[in-house]
């Protein structure tokens, strides 16, 4: 039985993709949405913006109020979606007590072509 390094396969993968973005002069944008600011969720995020710069890429954060409305958020989503400078959309979960009943209606908002993880139920 072969022993797969999850460290080294995602160092390959990073390097795959980083080399293809290189090639071909891209330059993704990930657009992280983050609604409050709990500190556990704030050091993922930074996780993720380090993956996203080791790829060759950007990151755009979303810092919003706990207490932004459900309306402004979906209007934030869909300046996203219509944004081309930005190629990926990532809604950072879970989003604040108050807006948590509204979670997959903001997950349908993501346009399927730019949801990073896949949540909107057209990406699936």
């Amino acid at each position: 039985m072969e022993v797969i390094s999850g460290k080294e396969l995602s160092h390959e993968i990073k390097e795959t993709i980083k080399a293809h973005n290189l090639q071909n002069g891209l330059s993704p944008c990930l657009a992280i949405i983050v609604v409050g600011d709990d500190k556990e969720t704030l050091l993922y995020i930074g996780l993720k913006q380090k993956a996203v710069t080791e790829i060759g890429g950007t990151t755009k954060i979303l810092s919003l109020p706990a207490d932004i409305s459900r309306e402004a958020l979906l209007e934030k989503i869909a300046e996203l979606n219509q944004d081309d400078s930005v190629h990926g959309i990532l809604l950072q979960l879970p989003v604040s007590d108050e807006l948590a009943v509204y979670q997959e209606e903001f997950l349908e908002a993501i346009s399927p072509n730019k949801d990073v993880d896949g949540c909107n139920p057209r990406s699936r």
